[in-house]
């Protein structure tokens, strides 16, 4: 089982009960406890927007206020997200963007970010208004520029409605109609095929029941499965949480009809997201706090309508986030107690651990969930066990570290206030494994999901690179912003994705998922993975994997059989290790008279497994190699540029004129 963690509960909740004004008020207490924490003395960021007499048309350009602190979380939720994605983000301040006047066309486009621009003036409005309708690309969010000049230095709401309603292509921030009620809280839904290109994996979401008709008997039993084969205008999703059910968000209650391109919406509260035309522009108009929801665990939204508007507004070139750009998963085996050894020796005979490689993490002392149960690994005295995880070591197989020595009473009891108790825990655990490896550990689990702030800090301490989360599920690798602010900005956090509200066998088992429905998730999620070039995380436990021995084989089969140029299990120290390597990728792009595009990439030590993928809508001709080795295919509706050795690759790319 698996402690909660999909927004952090108390955050998420209290946002989404607020009025507006207690709204921004929480935001803006939160935000001030950020900065006052980073101080505003902090060194320049790299990733401020420096004029050039060549703009770089594959920036795109985050709109902060003039006095912004750049390092401060909710800036960098969006560099780093954006990074993530494959994409580049520069931080432009108001004035900087009101002097580029129509040279701000020259990139990709704006991101107005919620959280850290409530406030703006005339001036900016109007500016941001003329780029759009002159053929801008616009990404609006949430409450940017929800406040205006008001009398005696004071900022108000605008009167009426949002100054930026037109953008938005509904009206929305009614204050003066709404009061208490301009936000409101409920779920949010779409279309499954409309949430898989925001990223929400099968799993991630689930059939939305519209409260009225819960308990009429010919819709009593709803599919746990994502439903990804039938998608109609009748068959809504809602995002939802591992054992939680339907999310809940917190949105701007809209008025009036949208005429653009609807992407989700409140069931009671009106539109949450769509694509509008201004003008010679367009504007992908998102009404939820992604900031927020990514400082406190739940960065999918963020990273999803990013991706959206990366590929189906700008449809711009990105750096695919996976080694040689093969998609792949991530299988997590937790290995809790003893009662875990005869089935993962029964399974490792029937040839599961020759697939793979995957990552398995153990929980070695004695007891399991007590002191002196004696229900444990007890890993320094059972040479089976040891014996057991050097066999899967020199298969390739990824051996980390399942949490603190006695499994359920660390998970149940280790607080962000007793690291002095149960730290010692973690290094009996750690170092018991690493003595029967002979090497360290550079890969950690949870037990029960319990991932106190000490205990990430500390295994980072100890080179540990990767560690499962049960905050941001659905997510694929990212780092670790909780409460607040970037932890552990060396480490990189493995979110679950869950099947609806359950995740391993033993909880389908209790709660009754029919096994056709877990083989059909299983199936999508690989089938995901390759269409959209990414990766999750999906966990097990053994002694329930061997009793359901046939799925886990269809599993493994299912994946085998798209091929290993198409799919491949990688365990998650090896995506840490390339996560961490590719943030290093250094890239210009320039357009040149010709037409074309012509990219510029580097890397201090090699350029090897980095692949950039660009769509042929924007690039109709194959991409070029003008230096360095690289080589281009076509996959779909996509080039592929995948760079060999070196460390700088220069390309060209064809755009219509």
């Amino acid at each position: 089982m698996t402690l909660l963690f999909d927004a952090v509960s108390a955050g998420r909740h209290a946002i989404t009960r607020c009025s507006a004004v207690v709204l921004l008020c929480t935001i803006s207490l939160a935000l001030s406890a950020c900065l006052n924490q980073i101080g505003t003395d902090a060194p320049a960021a790299p990733y401020a927007f420096s004029p050039s007499a060549v703009p770089d048309p594959g920036v795109l350009l985050l709109l902060v206020g003039d006095d912004q602190v750049l390092t401060a979380p909710e800036i960098t939720v969006w560099i780093d997200a954006a990074a993530e994605e494959g994409v580049r983000l520069q931080a432009i301040s108001d004035k900087q963007f009101i002097k580029l006047g129509e040279n701000a066309h020259a990139y990709a486009g704006i991101v107005l970010p919620d959280q850290s621009h409530r406030f703006a003036d005339h001036q900016l409005v109007a500016a941001i208004r003329s780029y759009t309708a002159k053929g801008g690309n616009t990404f609006l969010v949430f409450d940017f520029a929800a406040l205006e000049p008001g009398g005696f230095n004071r900022r108000l709401y605008a009167e009426g409605r949002s100054r930026l309603s037109d953008l938005a292509g509904v009206k929305y921030i009614l204050y003066d109609e709404l009061l208490d009620r301009t936000t409101a809280a409920g779920p949010v839904v779409a279309t499954p095929g409309t949430l898989r290109e925001l990223l929400v994996p099968p799993g991630k979401s689930i059939p939305y029941v519209p409260p009225q008709v819960i308990g009429k008997p010919a819709i009593t039993k709803v599919s746990q499965t994502a439903g990804t084969r039938v998608d109609s205008a009748a068959n809504l999703h809602a995002y939802s949480g591992y054992m939680r059910g339907n999310l809940t968000y917190s949105s701007y209650v809209t008025r009036g009809e949208f005429k653009g391109t609807v992407l989700a919406r409140s069931p009671q509260h009106g539109l949450i997201a769509g694509v509008h035309p201004l003008g010679k522009g367009k504007v992908l108009f998102v009404n939820l706090p992604l900031t927020y929801l990514k400082l406190q665990t739940d960065a999918l939204p963020l990273h999803g309508f990013l991706r959206y508007f990366v590929d189906h507004v700008v449809s711009m070139a990105r750096l695919s986030p996976m080694p040689n750009g093969i998609a792949g998963m991530t299988l997590n085996w937790h290995l809790d107690s003893k009662a875990a050894q005869q089935p993962s020796l029964e399974l490792e005979r029937l040839g599961v651990f020759k697939d793979g490689p995957f990552s398995i993490d153990i929980t070695a002392g004695p007891d399991t969930i007590e002191f002196d149960d004696q229900l444990g690994w007890d890993l320094n005295n059972n040479p089976v066990a040891q014996a057991l995880l050097r066999r899967l070591d020199k298969q390739g197989h990824s051996i980390g570290s399942h949490g603190g020595w006695i499994h359920d009473h660390f998970g149940g009891n280790a607080t962000e206030t007793n690291a002095e108790e149960y730290l010692p825990f973690l290094k009996l655990n750690k170092s018991a494994i690493e003595q029967a490896l002979g090497h360290p550990l550079r890969s950690y689990s949870a037990p029960l999901g319990n991932n106190p702030i000490w205990a990430m800090n500390w295994l980072q301490q100890q080179g540990v690179v990767s560690a499962y989360l049960t905050g941001h599920t659905g997510m694929g690798p990212t780092r670790h912003y909780r409460d607040g602010k970037l932890h552990n900005p060396d480490m990189w956090i493995f979110p679950v994705t869950p099947l609806g509200r359950h995740a391993v066998f033993e909880e389908f088992a209790y709660h009754d998922v029919p096994q056709r429905e877990i083989i059909a998730w299983y199936h999508d999620m690989i089938d995901f993975a390759i269409e959209k070039n990414t990766s999750r995380l999906i966990y097990m436990h053994p002694p329930w994997a061997y009793e359901w021995k046939g799925i886990v084989l269809d599993l493994l089969a299912y994946a085998k059989g798209k091929g290993d140029q198409q799919f491949r299990w990688y365990t998650a120290e090896r995506l840490a290790d390339f996560m961490t390597q590719r943030r290093e990728v250094q890239w210009t792009e320039r357009q040149e008279m010709s037409g074309a595009r012509r990219f510029n990439v580097s890397h201090p030590m090699t350029l090897r497994e980095m692949v950039w993928i660009l769509p042929k809508t924007a690039y109709p001709l194959p991409p070029q190699i003008v230096s360095g080795i690289a080589s281009v295919t076509a996959e779909g509706s996509n080039w592929r540029v995948k760079a060999g050795d070196g460390t700088t690759l220069e390309f060209t790319a064809m755009q219509p004129r």
